[in-house]
């Protein structure tokens, strides 16, 4: 440990700017052909807007961040089909909480760089 009590962190990933890389991501699936070409950003951002709400409306969620939790082996588990999404989702973080205390991880989700630092700091007592 550092000397504080707190125990070595094996593990530690920032996840900066999720929403713009999210954006990213569906401004490159457009540019690859796997996402409708828009005419203008406007509508591009209307697409993803509209494709969230209809998500939330039918009780989807997005789960993508689970690839960074999850054990290589978990990610590969199958599901049974009468199972809800919001079952598999809810083990899915089941299993990610496990993770991150068995693994002793840090996982930080933030906007900026000077968010990270202050959880980095935290962690370090």
């Amino acid at each position: 440990n550092y000397g504080n009590g707190a125990p070595l962190v094996r593990h530690m990933v920032f996840l900066r700017q999720p929403m713009t890389r999210f954006v990213s991501h569906i401004l490159f699936k457009q540019k690859k052909g796997g996402w409708n070409m828009k005419d203008t950003v406007e509508d591009t951002a209307e697409d993803i807007k509209e494709m969230i709400r209809t998500s939330r409306g039918k009780g989807q969620y997005m789960s993508s961040i689970y690839k960074y939790l999850l054990t290589p082996q978990q990610r590969a588990m199958e599901y049974d089909q009468t199972q809800t999404q919001e079952d598999v989702v809810a083990h899915k973080a089941q299993l990610s909480i496990g993770n991150l205390l068995r693994y002793n991880a840090i996982v930080g989700m933030t906007e900026t760089f000077s968010q990270s630092m202050k959880i980095f700091e935290h962690a370090m007592g």
